[in-house]
């Protein structure tokens, strides 16, 4: 492969391959894995804000739909009612999510979550903000698994139209009820995996967000997966850096009227109004203003 023909994608395929005599990798993964210091850091992962007000969330009943059922009615929702949800069934997405659902808020020991994670280290965490959901005020929470609870980052009921407008389907967040945003805490599986580690981030974020697709459809709810977001601005609503932990997937979650329209159709628009609002964006990448579509 020549490098100064290769895209960063591929340079960094390459680079972070598993290679059977790579013994660097191999001594690195058992040396860090088999620390005393290590295994006590990582017993449980995940974010804290020390001051910020907690929301015990309820522990949600057993969901009815059965998962070859959830499998089969999860759809992309287009379009969404602005109805609220009840704060059981955001508990019910977190915890079947990510969260523990056999032991929240349990003991010391190294804990067993909602989706798996490369050496159990969980980089991901989740934020909501919440446009529409009984019990809470709109604005912007992080969800602190370990414990199954919601910390209160910033009440603003206009959080949900910012975000809206830093994604690429504006039209699909502001009337959803709630979007979770995923991110992912780089250092956790970093100090593990080294190069290797974005992959298993990347994994998990995946992992993750199926489950929230499917618990939400075993709710009766609907939800989409958007990836199209500009970053930073992104990152200003939750207060990241972007570099130490950085957003990966918006999910919008609501109720869905009855009457919409197919799902391809509803996409096609979708493409279309996207594609309308990039051509009127302005400069592009060579500084000259974008045509207009002929």
């Amino acid at each position: 492969m020549d490098p100064s023909s290769s895209t960063l994608a591929e340079l960094y395929h390459e680079n972070s391959k598993q290679r059977r005599y790579d013994r660097g990798f191999g001594w690195r993964v058992a040396a860090v894995g088999n620390s005393p210091a290590f295994q006590r850091l990582t017993r449980r992962p995940g974010k804290r804000y020390g001051g910020a007000r907690e929301i015990a969330l309820p522990r949600p009943e057993p969901l009815d739909a059965r998962l070859h059922e959830a499998i089969a009615a999860r759809r992309s929702a287009r379009r969404f009612s602005e109805e609220s949800l009840t704060l059981p069934e955001v508990a019910s997405l977190l915890l079947m999510s990510a969260g523990l659902p056999d032991e929240p808020g349990g003991s010391g020991r190294t804990t067993f979550r909602a989706a798996p994670s490369a050496g159990g280290l969980h980089p991901t965490e989740i934020y909501l903000v919440v446009r529409a959901v009984d019990g809470l005020a709109p604005g912007v929470y992080h969800y602190r698994a370990n414990d199954h609870v919601l910390e209160t980052l910033l009440l603003d009921p206009a959080a949900s139209r910012r975000l809206a407008d830093a994604s690429s389907y504006p039209e699909k967040l502001e009337s959803a009820a709630v979007t979770l945003v995923l991110t992912a805490v780089f250092g956790r599986t970093v100090l593990k995996y080294g190069e290797r580690a974005y992959r298993f981030v990347v994994l998990e974020i995946g992992h993750v967000a199926q489950n929230v697709l499917l618990v939400a459809a075993a709710l009766g709810c609907g939800a989409i997966p958007i990836g199209g977001f500009v970053d930073d601005e992104v990152h200003a609503i939750l207060d990241v850096d972007g570099v130490d932990e950085a957003s990966f997937y918006l999910l919008p979650v609501g109720r869905v009227g009855p009457g919409d329209p197919p799902e391809w159709r509803e996409g096609q628009d979708a493409v279309a109004a996207v594609m309308a609002r990039l051509w009127a964006a302005g400069p592009g990448p060579s500084g000259e203003d974008a045509a207009t579509p002929g």
